[in-house]
């Protein structure tokens, strides 16, 4: 009897992905790996639980011998990423699979933007200094206005906006954080972490403010 990692070195479609436990963690190559869409057949009765962004990953458990956990997250050479959401083990025990699903490309996420943050350091003054570095870049997001108003700051009138940005990554970024999208720079207000595994983190964030011509 060929079990499925025998299969999967002969059958087409075969790739390698890294794969990320939930909640971080050491990165584990899975050379042999298999992706199928989730069939129509199986999307239809399902009332939403399956949707055109999922896919089935099959994961060798001879590559990757510790069960996958829901959450984790499973990275094609591409540079797509797969959120796990439900795991099981295929019939002849041989390989790990994968309900996944890509939550840039189901929340329309069409924006990169570059995380940076703040490096607090003493002037010559003595006062707090921030130096700002690029800590993550190209992070799929969507930034969505919520609010503005016009004021006055110094005799000149200048727009406030506040955003919301919907980010592809689980991160958790407070005030010493910024988000920068073509030159554009958001600064944090707070970030709210999903509740669901099939949610993504939101920033609330507050573009800085520009003056009026």
């Amino acid at each position: 009897m060929i079990v499925i990692q025998d299969d999967l070195t002969f059958v087409d479609g075969i790739e390698s992905v890294t794969y990320v436990p939930a909640g971080g963690g050491s990165p584990v190559v899975v050379e042999r790996a298999l992706r199928r869409r989730v069939s129509h057949s199986e999307a239809a009765p399902s009332d939403g639980v399956y949707t055109a962004h999922d896919v089935k990953w099959f994961l060798s458990t001879t590559d990757l011998t510790e069960r996958p956990t829901p959450g984790a997250t499973i990275a094609d050479v591409a540079g797509d990423v797969w959120t796990v959401l439900e795991v099981s083990r295929d019939a002849l025990n041989a390989a790990w699979r994968c309900r996944a699903r890509d939550l840039a490309l189901a929340e329309n996420l069409e924006h990169r933007v570059a995380i940076m943050r703040a490096l607090w350091q003493a002037s010559a003054a003595g006062a707090p200094t921030a130096i700002w570095i690029v800590e993550l870049s190209d992070v799929p997001a969507r930034i969505q206005p919520i609010d503005g108003e016009v004021t006055t700051e110094h005799d000149q009138r200048i727009v406030r906006a506040t955003h919301r940005v919907y980010l592809g990554q689980s991160l958790s970024l407070d005030a010493n954080h910024r988000i920068v999208h073509d030159a554009t720079v958001y600064h944090v207000l707070a970030t709210k972490m999903p509740d669901r595994l099939d949610q993504l983190p939101v920033v609330h964030v507050e573009q800085s403010p520009w003056p009026l011509g």
